[in-house]
């Protein structure tokens, strides 16, 4: 009997096609999959052959509303964070949940996305197995602080994790309480962090990035896996749109600028001069991830909506980036220094990181909006030699892994012998 999976992706763009790629790799292995998605990127799943339940939320339009400002600007602020997602989700929360409950009513294991507390709460009430699989490096470690706080504690790092939980589950737990009880007839979680709860049944989490980049700590448990990115390849056949191809052939390897859909407070006119300058001063020309009817192309810039990266990045001499994990892997797949423009959530640990590694400058923030500084780190990864250097070094490590596949292994082990998630008792 075919062995069923739910996935549960929630987010942009770049939140949701590495859960496609997993769902598509653990289709090839034999599973039946569902994914409930945005439905502004069902095509993603339909393209992948899986079955989509399509959530009703569009996390571009999202971001360009009062609210979406709002979570955007509030940076590593878990709490401000949390405030901006209840607003932009709570009326519609209803629906949505329904949906992701409606995915998960019939399968045989569950996989859910950050927070994934309705997955969680559906596999917890139909007694299947459950998984977690992520992007960001959240797990308590003595390593490094939560994201969400700038400074380190040292070997208290790791009561900064359950610190920022207990922040996002007082701003979700209305919400989530609210659907358990009124919808899935079953007992609120209680008021202390559910994560904690999870790791504590020894549920498996399934972490998207690289060893090469970020290995795993030392104290993270045996349930805690870095398999390697979940990288998409370019469809079979794809032919990049003209304009686009003349502009690769027309001078030297340009610069991808990527920072638009997520700068608070600045509209795409001043996006498009803060980059024409920043370009200018670095004598390079570019590429900018926008849409070409706010801002028009010409000889040194090149506006466009997107392109598959693993055909892009190749043709590419750097990337300036705002930090986000998919992009980061894609970039460093590619062998390519950058430069991150951090601006909230994870981004800034991201950044660091790449600093860290010798194959990026110091981040500057996005907020900083200094084209001056943008093109100092734009000529400093086009011309240090040693930072080209790592970044193709590391480059060449990331591109030999197989993310999915290792993901896919881990499912296939695991499963073998998992238990399901036990039956709360209804208070």
């Amino acid at each position: 009997m075919t062995t069923s999976i739910a996935i549960v992706a929630f987010g942009t763009r770049g939140d949701t096609q590495p859960y496609v790629e997993l769902g598509a790799g653990l289709a090839a292995r034999g599973y039946k999959v569902r994914i409930a998605c945005n439905g502004v990127y069902q095509g993603l799943a339909d393209a992948a052959g899986l079955e989509c339940v399509p959530l009703d939320v569009d996390p571009a339009a999202a971001a360009r509303t009062e609210e979406g400002q709002e979570l955007l600007a509030a940076g590593r602020d878990m709490a401000g964070l949390t405030e901006a997602i209840v607003k932009i989700v709570g009326p519609g929360a209803v629906a949505a949940f329904g949906l992701m409950a409606e995915a998960c009513a019939d399968v045989d294991v569950i996989i859910g996305t950050p927070p994934g507390l309705i997955p969680y709460s559906v596999a917890e009430k139909r007694q299947v197995p459950y998984l977690v699989a992520r992007s960001d490096v959240v797990y308590p470690t003595r390593s490094f602080p939560h994201w969400a706080i700038a400074r380190s504690f040292g070997p208290f790092n790791r009561w900064t994790y359950p610190m920022a939980e207990r922040v996002l589950w007082r701003g979700l737990k209305g919400l989530i309480n609210g659907f358990r009880e009124n919808a899935l007839g079953m007992a609120a979680l209680p008021n202390s962090s559910p994560f904690s709860k999870m790791r504590a049944e020894g549920i498996p989490t399934l972490f998207d990035f690289s060893a090469e980049v970020m290995p795993a700590p030392r104290d993270w448990p045996a349930q805690a896996f870095v398999t390697g990115w979940w990288f998409s390849d370019t469809p079979e056949g794809y032919e990049p749109p003209a304009d686009l191809a003349r502009f690769l052939d027309a001078g030297e390897p340009p610069v991808y600028v990527s920072l638009g859909t997520e700068s608070p407070g600045v509209d795409q006119q001043q996006l498009g001069a803060l980059v024409r300058e920043a370009l200018g001063r670095a004598g390079a020309r570019g590429i900018l991830l926008a849409d070409p009817a706010d801002i028009e192309s010409d000889n040194n810039l090149f506006v466009m909506t997107g392109a598959p990266y693993d055909w892009l990045m190749p043709q590419l001499a750097a990337v300036v980036h705002h930090g986000g994990s998919q992009t980061i892997g894609s970039v460093l797949r590619a062998g390519l220094p950058s430069v991150s423009c951090p601006v909230f959530s994870d981004q800034p640990f991201w950044a660091d990181r790449l600093y860290e590694l010798g194959v990026a400058p110091a981040p500057i923030p996005i907020k900083v909006r200094d084209a001056a500084r943008i093109a100092d780190g734009i000529t400093a990864a086009l011309t240090d030699a040693g930072m080209r250097e790592r970044a193709a070094a590391l480059g060449r490590r990331v591109a030999a892994e197989d993310g999915v596949g290792r993901a896919c292994d881990v499912v296939d082990s695991w499963l073998a012998g998992a238990p399901a998630i036990p039956r709360p008792v209804r208070a």
